[in-house]
């Protein structure tokens, strides 16, 4: 549904929360040096990458790298992966954006199942009283029940 590649390259990386490698991720993504009010706990305010994505004039390849970098920054965070947060990203898939080029290697899609999996492992617990996650793909089956298709091949989109 979401046009992303269930096979490929793992999305792992390392995580971590510290100041200086939110800096380095953040420069060698964006090419900015974060405020310290623009991230908090490994994770980003939306804000600021929205303003890293739409203030600079995309003229040359690296300008244009660096606004993809940021919308697709935004879309992970917000679409793919979100939570309950609506005003930071998890900064966790910064390091799998440094590498321009090797970008649509990485099996998203599988990620944003497994991402969602957990997510309703943890829903299913008595205690829990709301679910975050990518659940635009539960809508999504749910209508394909609603008018009667019940096998769905997505091989064409990987």
């Amino acid at each position: 549904m979401l046009g992303l590649r269930v096979n490929g390259d793992p999305v792992t990386s390392r995580s971590d929360s510290s100041h200086q490698f939110l800096v380095d991720n953040y420069i060698a993504c964006f090419c900015r040096h974060p405020g310290s009010d623009e991230h908090i706990l490994g994770k980003v305010n939306l804000a600021w990458v929205r303003w890293c994505r739409d203030s600079k004039p995309c003229d040359t390849q690296e300008s244009i790298e660096q606004y993809v970098r940021a919308h697709i920054f935004y879309v992970l965070g917000t679409v793919v992966f979100p939570d309950k947060s609506t005003t930071f990203l998890n900064s966790k898939f910064l390091p799998l954006l440094r590498d321009f080029y090797r970008i649509p290697q990485y099996s998203w899609g599988a990620a944003s199942l497994a991402h969602l999996y957990r997510l309703l492992c943890r829903a299913s617990r008595y205690n829990c009283k709301e679910m975050d996650g990518p659940l635009i793909l539960l809508l999504f089956r749910q209508e394909l029940d609603d008018v009667g298709v019940k096998d769905v091949s997505f091989n064409h989109l990987c």
